[in-house]
């Protein structure tokens, strides 16, 4: 049996300010897609103050872009917008629930085309809730009221679906948010189910997880999911206003409720606004409040999350640059490629990988080996060995690989403590 481990969930920043009638910030955001630049499109419902209904364009060091949509029925516009991706071209797609039609975009906004027709019949839709490209391109849609999952090409021509309204394996009550994995296998968070159920890529049921309630692992109305490389399942438990993390045989691994802080385009207003910066001296962001209800709570405490209704994975998260890099130094290992054009390329990656997040453990593993096996530098493939382990005291191939290391320098007592230790937090490997 193979134990399957993650890095906890840390809380790193947070982005936004509020925006109700346009300009730096958001409104009432619903969902998000990140583009492989890693910019990413927020897209803002607003319903109290129409002004703020767009998608604000920003990425994660706050850097801030543009926008582009309004409010109406025109070309370009959007009513009740629930859903945002990118597909085929870089093109950006957004579902309006009210209008039940799809709007294309080009990169930076331009209207390119529009289509949708409701109703129920193959190929209709009735409230569109979330939007996901599959691996070959077709388009995956959430047809909300119809309880469907359906099938279209980029141009909105039906493929086919599957689902139905029910509460038994396959079926779904209002279907929300939806996600594939690198085998491109289905998740949909089926909302009034309190359920997340997966399915393989021809919409063949695979498995279900959930039940109702406020406990560890329950749900409480999932608005979306979110699986990433290694198969760990993220889901927006919006009822119980948390993110939970189960890995891929759904065990719970973390709940997170939410730890913001001020974001640097708040910090700007208040350095313009000395009352309000003085104001803030006397908040506490993490209050007590007399009150049980989750959604009650989130809606006193600054800090937490407030009815989450989308996640997203980073297309361009560091563990994907350091799997790059472990996968070409093994194409060099076993002959596949020549020493030569198999680790410089791995050093490529392994570098791009601490350059993006400089706290993860797995990047330093990966330049480790090149610097062993490559460069042969053993003092400096140590020193990164024993970063790793620093940051992550039970990763067991940062022990491994320092092992064989400690060996090559003919230090063999603190070699076999090192290996044992690797057997020990992964027996099975």
């Amino acid at each position: 049996m193979t134990i399957q481990t993650k890095n906890k969930l840390n809380y790193v920043d947070t982005i936004g300010f509020g925006a109700d009638v346009g300009g730096r910030g958001f409104h009432i955001p619903v969902d998000l897609s990140i583009r492989l630049d890693g910019r990413i499109f927020a897209l803002n419902r607003s319903p109290m103050h129409r002004l703020g209904i767009r998608v604000g364009i920003c990425d994660v060091h706050h850097g801030w872009y543009h926008e582009f949509g309004s409010d109406g029925t025109g070309d370009g516009q959007f009513v009740s917008p629930t859903a945002i991706t990118h597909g085929p071209d870089d093109r950006v797609y957004i579902a309006d629930e009210e209008l039940n039609r799809i709007t294309v975009y080009t990169p930076d906004g331009e209207f390119i085309a529009k289509w949708g027709e409701p109703g129920s019949d193959p190929g209709q839709i009735s409230g569109p809730a979330s939007l996901k490209f599959t691996l070959n391109g077709d388009l995956l849609l959430v047809d909300h009221l119809n309880n469907r999952i359906q099938r279209l090409t980029p141009n909105g021509d039906y493929i086919s679906h599957f689902g139905l309204a029910g509460t038994g394996e396959g079926e779904f009550n209002l279907p929300w948010g939806i996600d594939t994995d690198v085998n491109d296998n289905i998740y949909v968070a089926d909302w009034r189910n309190d359920r997340i159920q997966r399915f393989a890529n021809d919409g063949t049921f695979i498995d279900q997880y959930g039940t109702s309630g406020r406990e560890q692992g329950q749900l409480d109305r999932p608005s979306d999911v979110a699986v990433d490389q290694d198969g760990f399942i993220y889901v927006a438990d919006w009822g119980n206003q948390r993110v939970q993390m189960f890995d891929s045989n759904w065990k719970f691994q973390q709940s997170v409720r939410g730890a913001a802080t001020v974001s640097p385009w708040a910090q700007e207003y208040m350095n313009a606004n000395a009352d309000e910066a003085e104001a803030r001296t006397r908040f506490d962001s993490f209050i007590e409040v007399d009150a049980t209800e989750p959604h009650e709570i989130s809606s006193r405490v600054e800090s937490y999350l407030w009815d989450p209704t989308a996640i997203e994975i980073d297309p361009e998260f560091a563990e994907a640059y350091s799997g790059m890099a472990d996968s070409y130094s093994m194409l060099g290992v076993y002959g596949v490629l020549d020493h030569d054009v198999a680790y410089p390329k791995a050093r490529e990656f392994a570098v791009e990988s601490i350059t993006r997040n400089a706290s993860l453990s797995e990047s330093y593993v990966s330049l480790a080996w090149i610097q062993f096996a490559y460069d042969w530098k053993f003092k400096e493939s140590e020193k990164n060995y024993r970063k790793s382990i620093e940051l992550d005291a039970k990763f067991a191939q940062a022990y491994h690989w320092l092992g064989i290391n400690l060996m090559s320098q003919g230090e063999y007592a603190e070699a076999y403590l090192t290996l044992k230790k690797a057997l020990e937090l992964d027996p099975d490997n």
